[in-house]
């Protein structure tokens, strides 16, 4: 690394590893190389062992030793069931291993008329296996994922047994983790055969990671409070609400460019609602979706002691990270220096906070994080971009802002 300025030294990792190896590493967002290495566990969220998970670990390890030396399918379907992922994701597996998708291919021979080939590569034929597995673009997004699978070096071709493989070798997160991006890969296929949509393969793991997460998170809940009618006082929960008075509010959120970058969109606000100043920021490196928010979450924090403000309300619709902060765990992976960073501002400031709300009344900062991939790390105090306006006005609702 170059401890200077906080960067790998790209020459160095070039002549020491191969191409591929040298290109993840660079990847790697290095966010503070003051902090000192730490053991880490990797069968809890924050990385911190316990009893609890070591237990678990242990009846996975052991199921998963079982299951290597039994071909009974009962296994398969028993594991594929129990896995906390959205019911549609489970079915759309069980549909893969059934054979039973209307790839093209499949209705070919059931007398379709139709292109049996892929419509990504036009080279083979569009079986099950080659959606999942064989072609380039699938082989992008699954190395491009947070599993970074090489499928190019794999032996298996048939998705039933590369599924079982994984099964029995792997973990239960990694098996959710792969059940979300074939979700996305049938949603990418469907999305370029019916609508001539392409969506770039560093997107789609992205995005299925992220509604994994939050499926996780939020599922439960959201199942038992979702049908009940709100009432005025939850009004806030889809609007922009101000804060306090003598304190500022600033909106962060992150996203993942076209071209495999993140960005971070910063709003800063008053609180009559008028705007104090809006920004964006990019980062280099394969982050995972909860270490790109946490690093939106340490741009705020540099941008507003850059401009000198102490009382600020962070808003995030990362609630991983929100509560990593509210709860004072100690996180130790890659994104807890971004929370160990937020706490110590917090702890100086007594009238700052930090606060989750939902992505629909995030939309301001997330509009600015897509802006960036026009204009990166850029700031305004003026002259904001237009995209900004129409979504500012509509997440304060009756606060008019007065640019």
């Amino acid at each position: 690394m170059d401890t200077n300025n906080n960067a790998w030294k790209e020459d160095i990792i070039n002549q020491i590893f191969q191409p591929y190896e040298a290109q993840m590493i660079l990847k790697i967002p290095i966010m503070d190389k003051a902090q000192p290495d730490t053991l880490t566990w990797d069968n809890t969220q924050d990385s911190i062992y316990s009893v609890k998970s070591g237990y678990h670990s242990i009846m996975e390890w052991s199921h998963t030793l079982n299951a290597t030396t039994s071909n009974n399918s009962q296994d398969l379907w028993k594991a594929i069931w129990k896995l906390n992922v959205p019911p549609k994701h489970t079915h759309l597996l069980w549909r893969v291993l059934k054979n039973a998708l209307p790839v093209k291919n499949n209705l070919f021979k059931r007398g379709v008329r139709c292109d049996p080939l892929c419509p990504r590569c036009t080279n083979c034929l569009e079986t099950t296996n080659h959606v999942f597995l064989d072609c380039e673009w699938t082989k992008q997004v699954w190395f491009a994922s947070s599993l970074n699978l090489n499928l190019g070096q794999n032996q298996i071709t048939d998705v039933y047994d590369w599924i079982r493989y994984m099964i029995n070798n792997t973990n239960k997160e990694c098996i959710e983790q792969i059940t979300a991006i074939i979700y996305g890969i049938w949603y990418a296929r469907n999305m370029l055969v019916f609508q001539e949509k392409l969506l770039p393969p560093q997107e789609i793991s992205s995005i299925a990671t992220k509604q994994l997460q939050e499926y996780q998170l939020h599922g439960f809940e959201q199942e038992i409070h979702e049908p009940q009618v709100r009432t005025k006082s939850c009004s806030n929960d889809i609007s922009w609400s101000p804060p306090l008075k003598g304190t500022l509010k600033i909106n962060v959120d992150a996203h993942l460019s076209s071209d495999g970058h993140w960005s971070t969109g910063l709003v800063l606000r008053r609180v009559d609602g008028s705007t104090v100043g809006v920004a964006t920021r990019t980062h280099d490196g394969a982050m995972d979706t909860v270490t790109g928010e946490a690093r939106g979450l340490l741009d705020a924090i540099e941008w507003i002691e850059k401009m000198g403000e102490r009382n600020v309300i962070f808003e995030l619709d990362s609630q991983v990270v929100v509560n990593a902060v509210r709860k004072q765990r100690e996180i130790r992976r890659n994104w807890g220096q971004a929370v160990q960073r937020c706490k110590q501002f917090l702890s100086t400031n007594p009238r700052s906070d930090i606060n989750w709300v939902p992505r629909r009344a995030n939309q301001a900062a997330h509009e600015m994080a897509r802006w960036a991939e026009v204009e990166p790390n850029k700031d305004w105090t003026s002259n904001f971009p237009s995209c900004i306006w129409p979504i500012i006005q509509k997440e304060i609702g009756n606060v008019i802002p007065s640019f």
